[in-house]
């Protein structure tokens, strides 16, 4: 099957790394939850991506809000989500974090012509610049674009992350951006401390990718 690109309204130029905490001029990252408690974002027009912590089977009336500029009252509602065969609740944290993925269907479909299509990149590589695009509670209603290294101490199905990140950003995707324009790299689930410095976990995307495809499958 040919992969599912993901679709996500950003600006396409390469950050600079010396940015902090700078909101892209738009963007397809938003929230989700009952309460808009998780960053989550779109892959393609009905599916959106976040962790699977914030999705749970007890529990119905799950939403996504566009975080739009100028506009963040777009909201659609969650038909069905899927977490990764292998989430487990019952697991120890340091496994759940290695497969915290999950795709969920919206009962209506974004609107037609929300931007270019982001691949799926390679895993990241210790010590590159990674860009996470959040939304972050309490700091704006706006997605967040911020730099985070690649730190070791990770392996091929996690990503740790040179970022401190805060309530609401778990969910939020990873960006490479090269001269071939951005991919698609990881999913931020937790926070954790890392040689004594607050740091970001992500799963990897690459190694996670069939998840999404058996989902669109209906498998």
């Amino acid at each position: 099957m040919t992969r599912i690109w993901l679709i996500i309204l950003l600006a396409l130029g390469a950050p600079s790394v010396a940015q902090e905490s700078v909101a892209p001029p738009t963007g397809l990252i938003g929230r989700v939850g009952t309460s808009s408690t998780c960053s989550a974002f779109l892959v393609g027009r009905e599916y959106v991506v976040t962790a699977a912590h914030c999705l749970s089977p007890k529990r119905d009336g799950y939403h996504f809000r566009l975080g739009v500029e100028d506009s963040v009252t777009d909201t659609f509602a969650i038909e069905r989500f899927l977490r990764h065969p292998r989430y487990q609740t019952s697991m120890t944290p340091i496994l759940k974090q290695r497969y915290d993925m999950a795709l969920a269907q919206l009962a209506t479909p974004v609107p037609e012509g929300l931007g270019p299509v982001i691949p799926v990149g390679e895993p990241a590589q210790v010590g590159e610049t990674l860009y996470m695009e959040s939304w972050r509670r309490h700091v704006s209603d706006l997605p967040q674009r911020r730099p985070c290294e690649v730190l070791g101490g990770a392996d091929a199905f996690q990503v740790t992350l040179a970022c401190k990140v805060v309530k609401g950003e778990s969910g939020a995707p990873v960006f490479r951006f090269g001269p071939d324009g951005p991919e698609f790299v990881a999913v931020v689930t937790a926070k954790a401390v890392y040689q004594g410095t607050p740091v970001a976990l992500a799963a990897s995307a690459e190694h996670h990718f069939g998840l999404i495809e058996a989902f669109a499958l209906g498998d």
